[in-house]
């Protein structure tokens, strides 16, 4: 199998599951009904940013280069690295969007106590 070959069908297969991974989160947490939402979230923005960043993160630890050279388990120590990084990351990202948000709705709280008194 060429290299090129190879490539395509890792980041085919890396497509493959991260869209999984989004598809099985979106359920759980959206489709179940275990936590209501007032307004429903997008499906498919989410989840090409979620794709992208991934791919980014994976291209970024070298996950797309030639591993003939490395031992399996440098390859596997990579892929462990990349996805914690990535995690953290993604946390991160939620928990400030989400202070964010929390902020607002106490200022606009304290507005609307400023103004009744």
């Amino acid at each position: 199998m060429s290299r090129k070959t190879e490539i395509l069908l890792i980041i085919l297969f890396d497509f493959l599951a991260i869209n999984l991974a989004w598809v099985l989160y979106y359920y759980l947490r959206v489709e179940s009904g275990m936590i209501p939402y007032s307004l429903r979230p997008d499906f498919l923005y989410p989840m090409l940013a979620i794709c992208i960043f991934w791919f980014l993160v994976f291209w970024f630890f070298g996950l797309y280069r030639p591993w003939y050279a490395k031992s399996r388990v440098d390859e596997l120590s990579n892929i462990v690295k990349a996805i914690s990084v990535g995690a953290v990351i993604i946390f991160l990202i939620i928990f400030l969007d989400d202070e964010t948000h929390c902020k607002a709705q106490i200022e606009s709280r304290n507005m609307l106590v400023v103004k009744l008194n």
